[in-house]
């Protein structure tokens, strides 16, 4: 039987972000701006890192460097309001982050274990440092964590002998991994987001597809969603489960939202000579949704899509929404091309993705726009459920 507490992951959500409100509060200056935060990478290694995830405080970004060894290293970033910033290695080697829980305090990836060949699961907190997960099956090739909800609970996959795949969590305080569903598919099931409570996960099962916590069974149920494409998959969900983003392919790749009904994914476009797209991430209310486009994989470029009062997607560069809508001041990205954007905060003001520096390196960066104090204030005094959003993978 699986296990789940929502109405603990909902108490734990609501105590940890309003904690991370007033601390936020503290920090913010005297008046909002917005900021273009190159990260850097690790001393030592060869020049290349991404951020794949950003908590719902806007000051916690999580992705991967390159160490000294060439191997990826997960990386953890904590960002002031002025725009300096920590960096901190997890100490996995070979090892990769998606993700981080809504206030930030718990990273969960993949890396590779001492003695181990294969990449496995694991949380990770400063204080308690890598927690590695077990697999359900002896003979598993290897498992990945690629989201988490507040109270812990890490969801992701577990590579399955004769090339299946399986969707999986593993609930806090403990290392055992329940499987959600017993498939039989070559290549089959993969959690890439969930709410901020868990209530609502987000990824394929071939198919994209959703699953929901059933309080009166104690499991998840699944529904898979309509497509019209050969396969697809979801990357990420809105905090009511009403939104869900993703991408299916039909001899490409495109970007597809859906609305939590049985009606058809709609198109959210590429930018102009690109032939693929692919969405990442979205706010709470899925009116934001962020992801890239490319031509067959190469010429990567980061994009924001909004949508007009009658539900119709608009699909721009990131650079042109940043400095647009967001209010960033252009001169800030002389010389980068912003070629992902791997996550979006729940209230959208902060984006967080790859681009090229202007000394030719792939580099993680973040895009801030830092709240007015009034703002925060309400965040502060019982907004947290503005801070509450699903965590997604990439």
């Amino acid at each position: 039987m699986l296990t789940r507490d929502p109405f603990s992951a909902r108490m734990a959500v609501l105590g940890a972000l309003g904690a991370a409100a007033v601390c936020f509060l503290l920090a913010v200056p005297a008046s909002g701006q917005t900021l273009f935060v190159p990260l850097g990478d690790i001393e030592g290694g060869g020049f290349e890192s991404r951020a794949n995830g950003c908590s719902d405080s806007n000051q916690v970004v999580v992705g991967n460097g390159t160490n000294a060894s060439g191997e990826r290293q997960v990386l953890k970033w904590e960002i002031e309001a002025d725009g300096s910033f920590t960096m901190t290695p997890v100490d996995a080697a070979d090892s990769w982050a998606p993700d981080c829980s809504p206030d930030g305090s718990l990273v969960v990836g993949a890396g590779r274990p001492p003695g181990a060949t294969e990449r496995q699961a694991f949380r990770y907190t400063e204080g308690g440092g890598v927690e590695w997960l077990d697999s359900a099956d002896s003979d598993d090739e290897k498992w990945l964590a690629r989201c988490a909800s507040q109270d812990g609970t890490a969801y992701g996959k577990v590579h399955k002998v004769h090339g299946r795949r399986q969707a999986a969590y593993w609930n806090p305080g403990s290392a055992d991994c329940h499987e959600l569903t017993d498939q039989t598919l070559e290549y089959s099931g993969d959690v890439r987001g969930c709410s901020s409570d868990g209530t609502y996960l987000a990824g394929r099962n071939y198919d994209p597809v959703i699953w929901e916590w059933n309080d009166d069974t104690g499991t998840y149920d699944r529904t898979d969603l309509p497509h019209d494409d050969h396969m697809g998959r979801c990357r990420d969900i809105s905090e009511d489960g009403n939104f869900i983003v993703g991408d299916t392919y039909h001899g490409s790749y495109y970007a597809r939202r859906w609305d939590g009904t049985d009606d058809w994914p709609i198109n959210l476009g590429k930018l102009p000579g690109d032939t693929d797209a692919f969405a990442y991430a979205c706010t709470d209310d899925g009116q934001i949704v962020v992801g890239r486009s490319d031509n067959d994989g190469s010429d990567r470029h980061a994009w924001v899509c909004t949508f007009d009062e009658n539900g119709d997607p608009d699909l721009v560069p990131l650079a042109d929404y940043a400095t647009g809508e967001m209010g960033l001041d252009a001169n800030d990205l002389t010389g980068w091309t912003l070629s992902e954007a791997q996550d979006i905060s729940g209230d959208g003001s902060m984006i967080v993705g790859k681009g090229i520096n202007p000394s030719g390196n792939t580099e993680a960066f973040a895009i801030w726009a830092v709240p007015e104090p009034a703002t925060l204030t309400l965040l502060a005094l019982g907004g947290t459920g503005l801070l509450g959003r699903r965590r997604k993978r990439v």
